[in-house]
């Protein structure tokens, strides 16, 4: 009897381990998701200065705390026919690797969990040809139905070639680019918390209740990895 019970625990304790944390992002009308712990920060879409001779799915670079990063836009990297960002856009700060990239998205609305059990391979009809990026499709159970989320490897939206010249690229635009004062943003942490229901949440620090007191926000929204 008491050998049937910690078997039981150990599978519990596996399934809490086989547990994956999303940040929830739309295109197009479609949820996707990616790790949490790649995501550095969300920000609000600021003035993006195009680069000359970037691929077309460059939207330009942008400036974050004095770093120069490049914004993918990936309505136009995943072949998108409308590939306009409307007022509700975001860009998602990704670390990948050693770089640093933003991703353009047409909106943010949620932190979520999903059990290794509820994500499947995406199907052979998905797979193929520069789809790689695609770790697999989740399944999130609602009132109406399934709720399908595609679920991104962040390390493969973009090929070898392009991590490459993305790098080469913000290297030369960060040794040019004048320094500039600090932009007071509010820092991630990933606290034990659980995160209030109703999705990525915009909490406001002492000090940024004090900036909007006495003139413009940083515009960054502060969340939280449960």
């Amino acid at each position: 009897m008491t050998e049937t019970v910690q078997t039981i625990d150990e599978q519990t304790v596996r399934g809490l381990d086989e547990e994956e944390q999303l940040v929830i992002f739309q295109l197009g009308g479609e949820d996707y998701g990616v790790d949490i712990y790649s995501v550095q920060r969300l920000i609000q879409v600021p003035e993006i200065t195009a680069v000359p001779r970037a691929p077309a799915f460059i939207a330009g670079v942008i400036d974050v705390r004095g770093d120069v990063i490049p914004v993918v836009n990936l309505k136009k990297r995943f072949g998108f026919a409308n590939t306009d960002v409307g007022e509700k856009g975001r860009i998602v700060i990704i670390e990948i690797g050693n770089q640093i990239v933003g991703f353009l998205v047409d909106g943010v609305s949620e932190v979520t969990r999903l059990a290794a059990g509820d994500i499947e391979p995406p199907a052979a009809i998905v797979v193929g040809t520069g789809t790689d990026f695609i770790a697999g499709i989740g399944k999130q159970m609602q009132q109406h139905g399934n709720r399908l989320i595609i679920v991104l490897d962040a390390e493969k939206v973009l090929t070898h070639q392009e991590h490459s010249e993305l790098a080469t690229l913000g290297q030369q635009l960060n040794e040019t680019a004048p320094e500039e004062p600090a932009t007071q943003v509010a820092e991630y942490s990933a606290p034990d918390a659980e995160p209030e229901p109703g999705g990525a949440e915009e909490h406001e620090s002492h000090e940024e209740h004090e900036a909007a007191e006495g003139g413009e926000q940083s515009g960054e929204d502060s969340w939280q990895a449960a």
